[in-house]
């Protein structure tokens, strides 16, 4: 059987049984895969030291024991991946003399650095070899501030294909990468917790790890244009949007051409929609203050703030009940009532709806969301055509029992999904009757863009 069939096995395992593909692969394929590795391993003996996070694959780790043979390893493991050290010595025939251990918290990137210090000390920072194969981020980011300031060198195993759903290396193309400046590394690991906090639209955090990482690493993955980026979107989230459209001019004009993180034709739809929402005076002002209320109200449940994401979507209602209301001729901030509403016709639906709980009342001197539901109703607008006034009564209890408002509980996903669905259903109402596209059709518009 080649090693490519053999290959071909294991995956097909993996996918069944990780077990017995593990066995099979320690058994049947990974001497091969040192063999390989062993012939892309370069110059590698100059290190007599190595020093190896030791996460939950000891691949990587072996292939660079092989390659290199070292004096002494350092390992730094956590409490749960110390198991794996019976399998490395098992491979590589390491003896007790040669293997300094340290034990660290694998969240606490303090032990790591410690450790490393510790162990460099009287050694020639140019025979050491730090390995960031393995051990979670915040281990990472430990070594590499321990490697700059003692200015070591750093590699990791790399390889020419990786398998998505096994999350491993295709085995045999694994091979030894090694970086030079180590501030490579770590400013690589912060500009992706950049981007992490961008597509979270945590841009206040974005921003703050960008603006360091501005001032410490020359900008060679677009550290200056995201972090514009990210300023434009932070406006744009806080609805400050004529600012917001201001930036994108300065944004433009710096960019023009670049497409990276987003192209330039995306970037002025969004300008548009700014331009629109920061002038009422514009016929379309309305509709999309609408529009952009319903979005930002998905775009906060998506990160778990459902009581903003619900008080969002209730504007998304008001508005649209407001601006109906005075489409037929009523201010609902100093009404002048025509002659089709009454107090009787305004306190027979008052009944209909609060049934046993029905006080009677005068008309309003201010009109609220209820309120101007009701009036519609009246009217018989077809924008509440499909509106259900006691779902909506509904809505209107979850949003006063909010702590935001007139209560003190905490509002959560269940409630969310209830004002949304009012919500959608009456913009949607409301795009028909105006002959505008489905909401469906305004979300690339209005969605922020990943990164």
């Amino acid at each position: 059987m080649t090693f490519q069939e053999r290959v071909d096995n294991w995956k097909e395992m993996s996918r069944k049984d990780r077990g017995r593909a593990d066995a099979f692969y320690y058994e049947l394929l990974f001497q091969e895969v040192i063999e390989r590795f062993l012939q892309k391993a370069g110059d590698l003996k100059k290190y007599k030291y190595l020093i190896s996070l030791l996460g939950f694959s000891p691949q990587p780790i072996i292939l660079f024991l092989k390659a290199i043979r070292p004096e002494k390893v350092l390992f730094i493991h956590s409490e749960e991946t110390e198991q794996y050290l019976d399998l490395i010595q098992h491979w590589t025939g390491l003896t007790l003399s040669q293997v300094t251990r340290e034990s660290v918290h694998s969240s606490d990137p303090t032990g790591v650095y410690k450790a490393i210090k510790g162990f460099v000390q009287g050694k020639s920072p140019r025979e050491i070899l730090l390995d960031l194969t393995g051990g979670k981020k915040s281990m990472v980011g430990g070594a590499a501030m321990a490697g700059s300031l003692i200015s070591i060198d750093i590699g990791y195993v790399d390889s020419e294909r990786y398998l998505p759903d096994l999350r491993q290396p295709d085995p045999g193309t694994e091979y030894p990468n090694i970086l030079k400046n180590p501030l490579m590394v770590l400013g690589d690991i912060d500009f992706d917790r950049a981007k992490e906090a961008f597509n979270q639209c945590d841009f206040a955090r974005c921003l703050a790890i960008l603006t360091e990482l501005d001032r410490r690493v020359e900008d060679i993955w677009g550290v200056r244009k995201l972090m514009a980026l990210a300023g434009i979107f932070q406006k744009f989230d806080t609805f400050h949007f004529e600012v917001a459209a201001g930036m994108i001019d300065d944004f433009l004009r710096r960019w023009p051409e670049d497409k990276r993180f987003v192209s330039p034709d995306r970037i002025q739809k969004f300008r548009s929609i700014l331009r629109i929402l920061a002038d009422d005076k514009d016929p379309d002002h309305n509709l999309y203050s609408c529009l952009n209320y319903f979005f930002s109200g998905e775009r906060f449940s998506r990160r778990a703030r459902y009581d903003i994401a619900v008080f969002l979507t209730y504007r998304t209602i008001e508005m649209i009940l407001s601006g109906s209301l005075q489409e037929n001729g009523i201010n609902p901030s100093r009404p002048d009532y025509p002659s089709w509403v009454t107090v009787e016709n305004y306190n027979d639906a008052l009944k209909l709806l609060f049934e046993d709980d029905y006080q009677e009342k005068s008309l309003p001197s201010k009109i609220g969301l209820m309120d101007s539901a009701i009036f519609l109703s009246i009217k018989k607008d077809p924008v509440i055509e499909d509106l259900n006034l006691k779902e909506l009564k509904g809505i209107i209890t979850v949003r006063n029992d909010s702590h935001f408002t007139h209560g003190s509980r905490a509002l959560g996903e269940e409630d969310f999904k209830k004002i949304r669905r009012v919500g959608r259903k009456l913009l949607e109402r409301c795009l028909v009757l105006k002959k505008k596209p489905m909401v469906g059709n305004w979300e690339p518009l209005f969605d922020f863009p990943m990164v």
